[in-house]
């Protein structure tokens, strides 16, 4: 998934390997906005596979020059909204692919 933020293009990741992303939805719901920047940076790398801004998007040290609001925040929303689709997505189709077993 492609975004906009801030004018730059960020890449997020398409797939979440259960191996690495098992904490996932409980690690979102529970991401504090009080949080050192550092945290959220952390958290929110493991979504982001590019982007136009300076520096690379694995090194924490990168996010650090984002714009608070116009830029990390923007990141954060993109990623939300990319897990909503997918958990909606998992929802609708989850349902399809389970059959009861007869027994």
């Amino acid at each position: 998934m492609i975004v906009t933020v801030n004018g730059m293009t960020v890449e997020l990741r398409d797939r979440y390997p259960v191996r690495e992303f098992d904490d996932l939805v409980a690690k979102f719901q529970n991401f504090v906005l009080d949080a050192p920047w550092k945290h959220k940076a952390n958290f929110l790398m493991r979504f982001v596979v590019a982007w136009d801004f300076a520096g690379d998007p694995k090194d924490v040290e990168a996010w650090g020059d984002l714009d608070t609001f116009s830029e990390m925040t923007a990141i954060y929303k993109a990623v939300g909204e990319l897990l909503n689709t997918k958990i909606q997505f998992a929802k609708l189709s989850g349902s399809e692919s389970i059959t009861p077993s007869e027994e």
